[in-house]
């Protein structure tokens, strides 16, 4: 269920295989040293980040891109809305995070690996559009209030969790009736 989605078909070669360019930035793709080539991928692409209007849109599609890749094809769409305001750096441009319309907080792009860290609304988005146990850990009910506090919860608390999360997944922690209580 993970993996790239190629919606335009551009690929780039890497030492990993072919590669959508709006992945370029993302752990352990961004970590191999550089791109062989290069040549696959339209100049519109360079033209359009120029202007404002066109880095929304080519924004928008690299944030889905990596939220695809990072929680499953259709996250991105499921997380980020089109009336949603995308924020970027002022120095390079790239993407920092997503917000509603009115200004709360959905996820923030982590600079260490490229990857979406999700805000409350962020994994309240995700948890509608994923089915269980897909990014969940289940507590038990004792560890609820601890974890409805953002407080950790131990793991001899946690009844299940998703069988292919690894290290350093987003997930969401569920109470037993898959609840949202916490993302982390």
């Amino acid at each position: 269920q993970r993996g790239i989605i190629a919606r335009d078909g551009v690929h780039l070669a890497t030492p990993f295989g072919p590669l959508h360019p709006h992945l370029e930035g993302v752990w352990p793709f961004a970590q191999n040293g550089g791109f062989e080539s290069r040549t696959d991928i339209d100049e519109h692409l360079v033209i359009t980040v120029a202007d404002k209007a066109g880095w929304r849109v080519y924004a928008r599609e690299q944030l889905r891109a990596i939220l695809d890749y990072q929680f499953g094809a259709g996250s991105g769409t499921a997380l980020v809305h089109d009336d949603d305001r995308l924020l970027r750096s002022s120095k390079n441009q790239r993407i920092k995070g997503s917000q509603t319309a009115k200004g709360t907080a959905v996820l923030a792009m982590r600079s260490n690996d490229g990857l979406a860290s999700l805000a409350e609304t962020g994994a309240m988005r995700l948890h509608g559009a994923i089915p269980a146990p897909t990014h969940r850990v289940v507590v038990a009910a004792d560890a609820v209030p601890f974890a409805r506090q953002g407080r950790s919860v131990f793991c001899r608390f946690t009844l299940a969790i998703d069988p292919e999360a690894r290290l350093q997944d987003e997930v969401i922690v569920v109470d037993e009736a898959d609840r949202p209580l916490a993302v982390g």
